[in-house]
């Protein structure tokens, strides 16, 4: 639905996954408050931002970016090792190029070495010799074009590491099947640990590019072990597949909504969720802070 007030008119209620840094989401509020409750994307700084901004807004159970597990491709041992990242090239045509410097100079460095093929929107990355052109807006194409290359790179942005907001690469590269480089993000050692392969992106460029080919060289005199990080990463990634968070979401609807309803506090703007949702669990929760998507049906308060 286009408009902030779409879910007033279908008479809706919705709930929205914060999983944004405070400096993107900051541009959002308006949309942001038009709500009616929210899901963590397991953030400390963020969920502690929208309790005190919305203390009457409540919080059902965690939400950050994953996928389904269904997507998994099957495991393959490596015969490639080349990095795979795909993005806009922040440092030269975003307005967020000063919280993207670090990966984009690293990128740049990567490109001269030939250690990476780079994919993303042509008219930002027009002239590198490492672009591999565009990738479908699919859900899949992305999986294979990781596996191909081998090894999968997984930058975040300053914002993202502080505020421990993860965004989808790491996901990708795990159902891809592939072993993850990845920066320092406390989200990728809470949920990782060390089955992912963690470089200091806040060092120089040649202190990180060592780091990088370091691992690139262990990996292929370590087969096996590669391999059993992998199988590793799956299993962690099992915790936060979209299934098994939608579930707990769920889960959490009801009881604090049984609590509504028990204590007869259920009103015009409730989040109620109705037991029609056993045999139609079709309901969305809207992931980026826009406009409110279609979700849950409110329930009329009863009559005094």
């Amino acid at each position: 639905l286009s408009s902030p007030d779409s879910s007033d008119a279908l008479d809706l209620a919705n709930r929205q996954g914060i999983w944004y840094p405070f400096v993107f989401l900051k541009n959002y509020m308006n949309h942001i408050m038009t709500h009616d409750g929210y899901s963590s994307a397991y953030s400390e700084n963020i969920d502690n931002y929208i309790k005190k901004t919305f203390p009457n807004k409540p919080f059902y159970g965690h939400l950050s970016t994953s996928m389904s597990t269904s997507m998994f491709l099957d495991i393959k041992p490596l015969t490639k090792y080349r990095l795979f990242y795909v993005g806009i090239n922040w440092h030269k045509h975003s307005n967020y190029k000063d919280i993207r410097s670090n990966s984009d100079y690293l990128i740049s460095e990567l490109i001269k070495q030939n250690l990476v093929n780079v994919y993303g929107l042509e008219k930002y990355w027009r002239g590198y010799g490492a672009y591999n052109g565009e990738i479908p807006f699919d859900g899949v194409s992305i999986l294979h074009k990781i596996q191909d290359c081998g090894v999968c790179l997984a930058l975040s942005s300053k914002p993202h590491i502080e505020d421990e907001i993860c965004s989808m690469r790491v996901f990708e590269g795990i159902s891809a099947g592939v072993p993850i480089i990845c920066d320092q993000n406390p989200f990728f050692k809470k949920w990782f640990g060390n089955n992912v392969y963690h470089i200091d992106t806040t060092t120089d460029l040649k202190s990180t590019v060592k780091q990088i080919k370091e691992y690139i060289n262990w990996m292929q005199h370590h087969p096996s072990e590669v391999m059993y990080r992998i199988t590793k990463c799956r299993e962690a990634f099992q915790r936060l597949s979209f299934a098994v968070q939608f579930k707990k979401i769920f889960a959490d609807v009801q009881r604090q909504e049984s609590k509504l309803l028990d204590n007869h506090i259920i009103y015009d703007n409730s989040l109620l969720l109705r037991l029609s949702l056993h045999h139609n669990p079709s309901c969305l929760f809207y992931p980026s802070p826009r406009p409110r998507d279609c979700l849950l049906p409110r329930i009329p308060p009863s009559p005094s």
